[in-house]
């Protein structure tokens, strides 16, 4: 039997402070979740699927369970959560830059043994030393070619992690922004008798 697998994607919210710790949100649409909370509230949004006409918003705070379905509100949080969709691209987009700096440093490492291998052999030779003068130029050749692209790696990779902690200030910032956003927005549709509560 042919085996279909789903991408989901979730973009979770990075950890905040105690004040937000007892709300979460989980914003349904098809296969894709945008969320702030834990696996364990991703599993009960997720469990609506079945019951709910997609999209819709599940949020909980403190302690109790809400539905939102109404298409303004749903496309409000969604709006909300555009930002942090935007952010995770740009990661992705960093992860596979990442990627391919590793797959050149795996190459690097394959290389440099070589080169090692090829030293030991020509050190254990030692007979004709014209022949050794000349292996030995042409393995420190290759050795300082070597060096010099791992140096160029090790450049990238620190504009890489500068990159990355940048992102990372920046999803903070919009994690706490939605999340106050996000409270506001059930504040008022609880006001406005929008919300179906679940408990």
């Amino acid at each position: 039997m042919p085996r279909l697998a789903l991408a989901i994607a979730v973009s979770s919210l990075p950890a905040l402070s105690a004040d937000h710790l007892d709300f979460a949100y989980v914003l349904v649409q098809g296969q894709s979740q945008t969320m702030s909370g834990s696996s364990s509230d991703l599993r009960e949004a997720a469990k609506l699927k079945s019951d709910v006409a997609e999209p819709y918003l599940w949020l909980r705070r403190a302690g109790k369970r809400y539905l939102v379905t109404d298409p303004a509100l749903v496309e409000q949080a969604d709006a909300l959560a555009e930002p942090q969709r935007k952010l995770g691209h740009k990661q992705a987009e960093l992860g596979t830059r990442q990627a391919e700096l590793g797959r050149r440093q795996a190459r690097l490492g394959r290389e440099q043994g070589e080169l090692g291998r090829a030293e030991t052999r020509a050190a254990l030779r030692g007979t004709d030393r014209d022949r050794d003068d000349d292996a030995a130029r042409e393995l420190r050749r290759q050795q300082h070619d070597l060096a010099d692209e791992q140096r160029e790696l090790g450049e990238a990779q620190g504009v890489m992690g500068r990159e990355q902690a940048k992102i990372g200030r920046e999803q903070a910032r919009l994690a706490r922004e939605a999340q106050e956003k996000m409270q506001a927005l059930l504040d008022d549709a609880i006001a406005r008798g929008l919300v179906r509560p679940l408990d």
